[in-house]
């Protein structure tokens, strides 16, 4: 092929790549936005120039759009979907920055007058003449191949693209990881226990030992033998996975430039003493306090430091890489042990419960059938209502079936009535049974949803927004009173709180 031809077939990618990367963020700018916390973390003031606060975010065309909130599990594939077109441009970026151009020294001409000029025009017009249909057409299959949906069959509806329809979700995430909400460390307390002095470190415990690798807790009070040869193993895993869940979490992320940025400050942060309340100083490579600065000072002179510090180099970095991420994930392990924590006080009908709802959203569709895009717009269900053109020279009123039907059986079946459904937005519906019939359908049990209601027969008849409200809080309540009466809460030795049923559980297995 050409090289001018293929450069411009490039430059071509590129631009239906940035349409469909624009296309997927202004259907749901969460995409973009989940990013700003860890932005702000990571690139302190260098970060980009997102709204942080309310006055600066309603400047913000993009923030400030109202959009159907998305599954996480959603979310979570559409940015993996962006990360994949990321990669395409950018390698089509480079193939571009290193094609040549085409020879055009037989047209270049320093003396030559408008109408050479002109006739080296059309020379080059005639080399490619005829192509301009074929552009077209490949102009529209690549539009084709990055635009949302264009995966999807007859059988199931896929809102991934053409060109990333080989993505699955739930190959990058474990069921356990809830597509980045929480961490899967039940392997790593496992293998932290057979390092532990202490048998008896519940899995809450392992948890908050891990929290303690957002700040210098873990080297000021270490909960193992930091030299220990099982510790440093256990370091090289737990690095990997902490590593690889972040930018799981988080594909977008430059993780060239991350692994500079610990790499260049990991020796500064060797040379940087741990200064304690009580005037005390801690030295990072040797894992040792002493009392004064100058008692610090000159021991950095001494062979013993220069020594730790070259021995222990490779497992200081491996910590102070699992540092690193920890901070960038701390809200990432807090949910996680909230969620353990939360776990513990469920009985076990619950907790059976509970795993099982994790499991329906983890084999559930990301695209599934009460998605917007699915549900009839007012106007769609109006006109999918509205009766064809019909010979009615008797002035008869139409029937549900849009059909002429004699006035008394109009009035036999109230049709002459119109019932307003205010969850549904005072949608109107003619009719008893039509009326009835509606508290099934998908946009009544999308209205009770959107209230952050769980559609149930007790909601049959109910069309005020108060009264469904009201009827909700009352079903809470009368839930939560029946827990509390039915469970006896216990708090064992650590001073955590649980229910009867769970401390003697945990009893019977030596964990308290």
């Amino acid at each position: 092929m050409n090289p001018i031809e293929a450069k411009r077939i490039a430059l071509e990618e590129l631009e239906v790549i940035e349409k469909a990367i624009a296309d997927r963020i202004g259907r749901n700018p969460a995409l973009f936005y989940d990013y700003f916390d860890e932005l702000k973390a990571i690139e302190g003031e260098k970060a980009i120039d997102v709204p942080v606060t309310k006055a600066q975010a309603t400047q913000n065309r993009i923030w400030k759009i109202s959009k159907p909130r998305r599954s996480k599990k959603q979310v979570a594939l559409q940015q993996h979907e962006i990360k994949s077109f990321l990669d395409r441009y950018n390698e089509t970026s480079h193939f571009i920055d290193g094609t040549t151009g085409e020879d055009v020294s037989d047209f270049e001409d320093p003396h030559g007058t408008f109408a050479a000029l002109e006739g080296s025009i059309e020379t080059l017009k005639s080399r490619f003449q005829g192509t301009e249909n074929s552009d077209s057409e490949q102009s529209t299959i690549l539009s084709r191949q990055y635009s949302m949906f264009s995966a999807s069959t007859e059988e199931y509806k896929n809102i991934l693209s053409m060109k990333s329809h080989f993505l699955d979700i739930n190959e990058i995430f474990s069921r356990e990881e809830q597509y980045g909400e929480t961490l899967s460390l039940e392997n790593y307390y496992q293998q932290w226990m057979g390092i532990a002095s202490d048998s008896s470190t519940s899995f809450l415990q392992f948890i908050k030992i891990v929290e303690n690798f957002k700040d210098e807790a873990f080297l000021i009070s270490p909960s193992v033998d930091r030299n220990a040869k099982k510790y440093i193993e256990f370091l090289k895993s737990f690095s990997i996975y902490i590593t690889s869940f972040f930018y799981r979490v988080y594909p977008w992320m430059n993780k060239e430039v991350l692994e500079d940025e610990i790499t260049s400050s990991f020796p500064k942060y060797l040379g940087s003493p741990i200064a304690s309340s009580n005037g005390l100083t801690f030295c990072i490579p040797c894992g040792k306090t002493f009392k004064t600065e100058s008692v610090y000072g000159n021991h950095l002179l001494g062979r013993k430091h220069q020594k730790s510090l070259n021995g222990r180099k490779d497992k200081l970095l491996l910590e102070y890489r699992v540092h690193k991420y920890v901070g960038y994930l701390k809200n990432h392990v807090e949910d996680t042990r909230n969620f353990i924590e939360r776990q513990l006080a469920f009985t076990a009908e619950e907790r059976a419960q509970e795993m099982e709802r994790i499991s329906d959203l983890y084999q559930a569709p990301a695209f599934g059938d009460e998605e917007k895009e699915h549900l009839p717009s007012q106007q769609d269900e109006e006109s999918s209502m509205t009766p064809p053109p019909t010979e009615n020279s008797l002035d008869m009123p139409l029937g549900p079936d849009g059909f002429p039907i004699p006035h008394w059986l109009y009035k036999l079946q109230g049709l002459n009535i119109e019932y307003a459904c205010e969850i549904c937005g005072n949608h109107v519906y003619r009719g008893r049974r039509r009326y009835e019939k509606h508290f099934t359908e998908a946009r009544h049990v999308y209205g009770l949803k959107m209230l952050g209601i769980e559609a149930a027969p007790s909601f049959q008849g109910i069309s005020s927004i108060e009264e469904a409200t009201e009827l909700w809080k009352t079903i809470r309540n009368k839930k939560t009173s029946s827990k509390a009466k039915l469970e006896v809460e216990i708090e064992d030795e650590d001073g955590n709180v649980m229910t009867e049923r769970v401390y003697h559980d945990l009893k019977k297995q030596g964990l308290i």
